[in-house]
């Protein structure tokens, strides 16, 4: 039987796609800084902000290019800081219309165990936050689902990228530490599928 993901591997990922593991041996998280992102095409860009020095406090705002004549004009803004932001202006909204997507992963996890407190992914659509998982949410109770360096963890691998799945959603996939390939839905935020794929990265080490 097909996978689901087969139409989604052919996705081409923006240049802030980035792979999420964190080095084994780094235990030290880089303060927060100021960045920009584009889509793939260079019609948008994210412009996001910290407050803190760590965490996800801050703006995220989205901006769409001008012409010679006008310039940038802003067309969201989120009350979200991330380091790692993936961005998409021109998600279908099934309507005739089209919106931006922005994903935010939070920030590299501290401690050993997943809470439902930390953030792991946030999702946007247009100009409302429309999903946002728990790194328990991600993790779950699965055996070998979480991967440690001596004080922080992880439970997200890599993001694959945007892609669709075989009922034409629109996407953006991502691997978990133990190998889950899981499917978000770009307009609703709802997780909608979660297959076993390739084995994980080597990520950190084993949790206590």
């Amino acid at each position: 039987m097909p996978s689901r993901f087969a139409t989604a591997a052919l996705a081409i990922l923006a240049p802030s796609v980035l792979a999420v593991s964190a080095p084994a041996q780094a235990d030290r998280e880089a303060a927060n800084y100021g960045h920009v992102i584009t889509d793939t095409w260079g019609t948008c860009y994210a412009r996001s902000v910290p407050s803190d020095v760590y965490g996800n406090g801050g703006r995220t705002d989205i901006y769409r290019i001008g012409t010679l004549d006008e310039p940038d004009f802003l067309v969201a803004s989120f009350d979200f800081f991330s380091q790692q932001l993936f961005l998409d202006c021109q998600v279908a909204d099934g309507e005739g219309g089209y919106d931006v997507s922005v994903v935010a992963l939070g920030p590299w996890p501290r401690g050993s165990a997943p809470d439902h407190e930390t953030v792991a992914l946030a999702m946007f659509y247009g100009s409302d936050e429309i999903a946002r998982y728990s790194t328990k949410d991600i993790a779950g109770d699965r055996p070998g689902a979480v991967s440690c360096t001596v004080s922080h963890y992880q439970v997200i691998d890599r993001v694959n990228g945007f892609g669709r799945d075989l009922d034409g959603r629109e996407v953006i996939i991502l691997t978990t530490v133990d190998g889950k390939i899981m499917s978000f839905d770009l307009i609703t935020g709802d997780l909608l599928h979660t297959e076993t794929g390739l084995a994980p990265g080597p990520g950190g080490g084993e949790c206590p």
